[in-house]
């Protein structure tokens, strides 16, 4: 399909509601500081707040509270016992189990796990017990980004927090326009308040087992083999075997690059494995200076690649994909996504083209899938590393769905 085919449609309709939208006045100040709980309604992108550096933890995502009363962390009996030992001792013995699960990918499962500590302390401090002290101090070491203690919890509550409103944008149609139903793929996009870009998600099924979608997803360097226009695609910082610093270039084919130049992109990618619920789920978005300087914490070699004259970044606030193990040769897959490629054309028309062109990136990525070549082939069955994991991960999966 070409450029002008994507903007083809009902534009004046799409230009009106842009303008609409443009001209609504959100009164969002009452989410600004409400806390991430285990479960939630549904979340809501906070693209105003954002550009302004006013939503904490440096993400779009907000959740509305959820208006029915939270399921208890602990029995009465649990707690009881919980709150009858030392705070440092409690620490010292959840925050074990929370790197455990952090380093195998459980990031909700070592979220639920702080949450229970904040619960316990905040409990201590409300109680006044005689280690309210000392439980305001842990919890203050929780919130330290200056602290490596810290700023673990804080990326994994963050990106804990991320993955659930994905999970929640995906899993619900609600607030959803159906833009597109064909090729057993539907796309649908949502106006975001205060942002000049759709959110777009995309749902299909995959003739190809999990294991081999996840490989088109993983091999960072062979994107150029079925994503177009990309000619270049490299890790720049390895953090772990399923997080990765990643920075693509996109050359857009003639005639299109008469009008657009160049662009590239600079991406956090992390994995999460929620086996347990039957998922695992990739995420992404824009690496920014703030960033940078944390990473540099731990990793103080690192930069984010420069920007050059002769490319323009595109600005990436979330994509998320979910896949769901249907059966030995078949997955399901969700895309979530918000990129701003910052290209001098009307919104309506960038807006137009992403939701054709998010159609074809599904459609690509599931004919990938079903054609992996050798050099994917190879990869693959290498011994240890990334996929003797994820195949430990889906066997065992398989097993317990048996039983």
């Amino acid at each position: 399909m070409s450029f002008w085919g994507w903007i083809s449609g009902n534009n004046e309709e799409e230009q009106q509601n842009n303008n609409n939208n443009d001209n609504n006045n959100n009164d969002d100040d009452q989410l600004k500081n409400q806390h991430i709980n285990i479960r939630q309604s549904e979340p809501v992108l906070k693209y105003k707040e954002y550009k302004e550096g006013q939503v904490p933890e440096h993400h779009l995502l907000h959740v509305k509270e959820e208006e029915e009363e939270e399921p208890p962390l602990f029995t009465d009996e649990e707690l009881e016992e919980i709150m009858n030992k030392n705070c440092q001792e409690l620490f010292d013995e959840k925050f074990e189990i929370v790197k455990q699960f952090y380093g195998i990918e459980k990031t909700k499962l070592a979220n639920i796990e702080i949450i229970k500590l904040e619960f316990v302390y905040n409990k201590h401090i409300d109680d006044a017990t005689d280690q309210a002290e000392d439980a305001k101090s842990i919890l203050d070491l929780m919130k330290d980004n200056t602290d490596p203690v810290g700023r673990m919890i804080i990326r994994i509550k963050r990106e804990a927090a991320a993955v659930k409103s994905v999970l929640d944008y995906i899993e619900h149609d609600d607030g959803w326009e159906l833009c597109r139903d064909d090729q057993d793929v539907k796309t649908y996009f949502r106006q975001i308040p205060d942002s000049p870009t759709y959110l777009i998600k995309i749902k299909g099924v995959v003739e190809s087992p999990a294991f081999d979608v996840l490989a088109c997803v993983n091999e960072i360097d062979l994107y150029k083999k079925w994503i177009p226009t990309v000619v270049e695609s490299d890790i720049k910082l390895s953090i772990s075997d399923y997080k990765k610093i990643v920075y693509l270039q996109f050359d857009p084919p003639s005639p299109i690059s008469w009008v657009v130049s160049n662009r590239d992109m600079a991406l956090y990618g992390y994995g999460v494995d929620m086996m347990e619920d039957n998922k695992l789920v990739a995420m992404a978005r824009t690496v920014y200076k703030e960033d940078e300087e944390e990473l540099q914490k731990d990793f103080p070699e690192f930069s984010i690649p420069p920007e050059t004259e002769d490319r323009i970044r595109m600005e990436c606030m979330l994509a998320g994909l979910l896949f769901e193990p249907v059966s030995p040769t078949k997955t399901k897959v969700a895309v979530l996504s918000c990129v701003d490629p910052k290209i001098s054309l009307p919104y309506w028309i960038i807006n137009t083209s992403t939701k054709s062109l998010a159609h074809m990136m599904f459609v690509y990525l599931r004919n990938q899938a079903a054609n992996l070549d050798q050099e994917y082939i190879d990869r693959i069955n290498q011994d240890g590393g990334i996929y003797e994991n994820i195949r430990e991960r889906l066997n065992e999966n398989n097993n317990n769905n048996n039983d």
